[in-house]
C-alpha cells in the first residue's frame, strides 16, 4: 500500500483503457480520464499489483457520503482473471482499513450477471448494493 505516486493516474488510466470492449460496461466507478482518476484516486485508496512490471490488476476504495460502508471496485486484466488476484486486492484494502481503524464492511455494485465477481464478494462478506 503507497499513496498516489506521480503518473499512477496514467498507469491505471491506460490499464483500464486496454481492457477489451465491453469488459468495464459495469465498471464505471469513475471517468477513466486521467485528470478525474487523479481527482477521484486522491480521495480513496486503491491496491496496484504488477507482474513484471505490468498492471494486472486494480482494486479500490472509497468513502461516499451515500452509504455507511466504504465502496469498492476492483478489476483485473483479462488475461489474469482466475488467479485471485482481485481476493488479494481486497484482503489489502481490508488490511488497510483494519490497520488504520476504518470501516471494512465493505459495499459493492455489481453486475449480477457477473458471477465471478459476485462469487468473490460473497466470499470476502461485500455487501451488494442495488
Amino acid at each position: 500500500m503507497a499513496s498516489l505516486k506521480e503518473f499512477d493516474d496514467i498507469t491505471i488510466s491506460d490499464f483500464l483503457k486496454k481492457q477489451p470492449e465491453g469488459y468495464l460496461d459495469f465498471f464505471t466507478p469513475f471517468s477513466f480520464t486521467k485528470i478525474a482518476l487523479k481527482k477521484e484516486l486522491e480521495n480513496s485508496f486503491f491496491v496496484l499489483i504488477f507482474i513484471r512490471e505490468i498492471l494486472v490488476s486494480f482494486s479500490f476504495a472509497r468513502y461516499h457520503p451515500e452509504y455507511e460502508s466504504p465502496t469498492i471496485g476492483y478489476v483485473t486484466d483479462y488475461n489474469y482473471q482466475n488467479k485471485g488476484l482481485a481476493q488479494l486486492g481486497l484482503s489489502y484494502l481490508k488490511s488497510y482499513c483494519k490497520l488504520h481503524n476504518l470501516n471494512s464492511n465493505f459495499a459493492a455494485h455489481i453486475n449480477k450477471e457477473n458471477k465471478s465477481s459476485l462469487i468473490l464478494a460473497e466470499k470476502s462478506g461485500v455487501k451488494l448494493l442495488g
